[in-house]
């Protein structure tokens, strides 16, 4: 075994090679299909345009930080006001709430002056392009003999996957930040791992077991690169929204995760998640909290246990999703990661999970459940490759 669990071709490598191959196609066909629903501004089947999907909220953050009301930013009447007139002309109903810190809505500003349309389209690309860049970057560092770029147009079949590309989501960003913590512990750069976990932190769910991973792994220095991250992510946000930010965007965070709590339950994905869609949300803060603590406490594991470590950090990854206080089903796309861990060790179990998450907005417990089976298999193959035998 090498430093990264590299895992031998096994005698079906050729023929999960030629199933990748149809896959790329048909992913390839997926773009194409998107290109022409742009290019005809979302009206082939008649009606209003519609494009954007869930870009608009974020376009929307960026123009009101350009036109200087980034101070008011996450009040729902400035969020409601700079979406109006776009989703007037998309037929978008509604406020799509936006709820990252006020840095985030910062990084979204040179896109926001574009015309909606083009920031959309270059947004879609720049996330296609992390997917590509992910998954050549995570197939190297497995050690298979696939194609990285057919692997991820191959993705694009999966929903969720497609939903973070095409329609304006950015799990596929998670993916490529955690991915990039991951490298950067294992090639000895421990700052650049802390700047990443620190960037990642825009989604503290998942960014902070990566912060637990990195210190663990990189020690001081990527406390230094964390800490330096988190000061910048400050000076930003208060240039944006000024000093008494954090004031303002703790209270609307929390309002926004009981709003979309309610009305995307049928798209929640996460163990906590579907105890609160069950049971009501009597009993979830403090189920949250106890999965959060586990999911930080097995990325501290993972960082310090010597064997398997690829498929230890692939498992604290993936448990971020379960057991996230607020994952929806686009935050599917996270489970690539151990998909391609596994993909010659379980193809046909890799394949039933993509289904399987796919199928969430139909039956949402399908891709929880295909998280629970992907962890399951993921311990197997940890195991093995700490005996050596992977």
């Amino acid at each position: 075994m090498n430093a990264n669990d590299s895992i031998r071709p096994r005698p079906s490598a050729r023929r999960i090679e030629r199933c990748i191959g149809i896959g790329s196609w048909l992913g390839a066909t997926i773009l194409l299909v998107w290109l022409v629903f742009v290019g005809t501004a979302g009206t082939l089947f008649g009606g209003k345009p519609r494009v954007g999907g869930d870009f608009l909220p974020f376009y929307a953050a960026g123009r009101a930080v350009l036109a200087g009301d980034g101070p008011r930013l996450h009040l729902p009447e400035i969020q409601a006001r700079y979406e109006q007139g776009i989703g007037a002309s998309y037929d978008a109903d509604g406020t799509f709430l936006f709820a990252y810190p006020p840095w985030v809505a910062a990084a979204y500003a040179p896109l926001a002056a574009m015309p909606f349309a083009v920031a959309y389209v270059v947004h879609s690309l720049l996330m296609l392009f992390a997917l590509v860049w992910g998954c050549r970057m995570l197939v190297r560092e497995v050690g298979l003999s696939l194609s990285g770029t057919r692997i991820a147009l191959s993705a694009l079949c999966v929903h969720p996957i497609m939903v973070a590309v095409l329609r304006g989501q950015n799990a596929v960003l998670t993916v490529l930040l955690a991915l990039g913590v991951f490298v950067a512990i294992e090639h000895r750069r421990p700052v650049l791992a802390g700047v990443l976990a620190g960037v990642l932190c825009f989604k503290p769910q998942f960014g902070v077991p990566m912060v637990v991973y990195a210190m663990a792994g990189g020690g001081m220095r990527a406390v230094i690169g964390i800490a330096g991250t988190a000061a910048v992510e400050f000076a930003l946000s208060a240039a944006v929204a000024g000093l008494g930010w954090i004031r303002t965007w703790i209270p609307w965070m929390l309002h926004f995760r009981l709003v979309d709590a309610e009305t995307n339950a049928s798209h929640v994905m996460s163990l906590p998640g579907m105890v609160e869609v069950w049971l009501g949300p009597v009993v979830v803060p403090w189920l949250a909290a106890l999965c959060f603590l586990g999911v930080l406490a097995f990325a501290l594991h993972a960082a310090r246990h010597a064997g398997g470590r690829i498929a230890g950090w692939a498992m604290a990854l993936t448990l971020s999703v379960v057991l996230s206080p607020h994952a929806m089903y686009y935050e599917g796309a996270i489970f690539l990661v151990p998909a391609i861990v596994l993909l010659l060790d379980a193809p046909l179990l890799v394949a039933a999970s993509g289904i399987a998450v796919s199928l969430g907005p139909l039956v949402p417990a399908a891709p929880l459940c295909a998280g629970g089976v992907l962890l399951w298999r993921l311990q197997r193959f940890r195991s093995r490759a700490a005996a050596g035998t992977a």
